[in-house]
């Protein structure tokens, strides 16, 4: 059961790559989900689901020689995230703020803190801000 299940797991996973399109957001290339949109707003990359509910903020900040984690540890207790772990070449944490909640993903590229804001329950928000990569 469990090798048919991870099975659809993997087919499930490869259909949502395939549809997703690399495209230049300001300064960062993101894979964007078939439907979704992108903008810039200021320094704010932004990618948009299609319901307008679910939100992937990309910004950037010199890192200064610090790692994702010193960087994702001081802003988690900056703003009272929680569960930070760590999560391929970054970092993610929970937050909630003014009633929004969501995670944070926190890479480093280049030595500029890539800060990836996801809002919303859309099961394709993590890989967008994973894929996020500056130009």
């Amino acid at each position: 059961m469990k090798k048919i299940l991870f099975a659809a797991a993997m087919v499930l996973a490869f259909a949502v790559s395939a549809s997703a399109a690399v495209k230049e957001v300001g300064p960062v290339t993101v894979d964007v989900p078939e439907g979704w949109t992108t903008q810039v707003q200021g320094p704010a990359s932004i990618v948009l689901a299609p319901d307008q509910k679910s939100v992937v903020t990309v910004a950037l900040a010199p890192a200064s020689g610090a790692t994702a984690q010193t960087l994702a540890e001081n802003a988690s207790k900056g703003m009272g995230g929680k569960d930070l772990k760590a999560d391929g070449d970054g970092w993610v944490y929970a937050f909630s703020h003014s009633g929004a909640q969501g995670l944070i993903r926190v890479s480093v590229q280049k030595d500029q803190a890539v800060i990836c804001t996801m809002i919303g329950e859309n099961p394709e928000l993590m890989e967008i801000a994973r894929s996020v990569k500056l130009k």
